[in-house]
């Protein structure tokens, strides 16, 4: 399941969430970019969802480890909030790779999908993530 280009892909999907993580809990905005690293994983490593689910659990789980023990404490109790941003991106947002994918990109399409499972990958994150406050 771990092969050399899916451990490449969760190496830097992982640094991508410490890095942009940590630059915006400096910044102190006010909103959490930490997951993009996760999401950009799941939908590199897509036709094979039990591995996708499990690459972008791990990139997650690297990165907030990492943030977590660098800069912000409490991030670890965000455990299953990273695990349903990986089921979410694995289970329903890799089924728009194609639109994400297509050459020429159509606009539209493009920024309904983004916006619709962005909503949606929010709700579910913030669910599990009120449950673990």
């Amino acid at each position: 399941m771990f092969t050399t280009p899916r451990l490449v892909a969760i190496a830097l999907c992982a640094a991508l969430n410490f890095a942009i993580g940590n630059i915006v809990y400096l910044v102190k905005l006010p909103i959490y970019l930490d997951s993009i690293g996760t999401i950009l994983c799941a939908l590199l490593i897509f036709p094979d969802r039990m591995a996708a689910i499990a690459c972008a659990f791990t990139a997650g789980l690297i990165g907030v480890i990492l943030s977590g023990l660098v800069i912000n404490p409490f991030l670890p109790w965000f455990i299953f909030s990273v695990l349903t941003i990986a089921l979410v991106s694995a289970l329903l947002t890799g089924r728009a790779t194609t639109t994400f994918r297509a050459q020429p990109l159509e606009p539209l399409p493009f920024f309904g999908k983004v916006i619709v499972y962005g909503i949606i990958t929010g709700i579910a994150s913030a669910i599990v993530s009120a449950l673990a406050a």
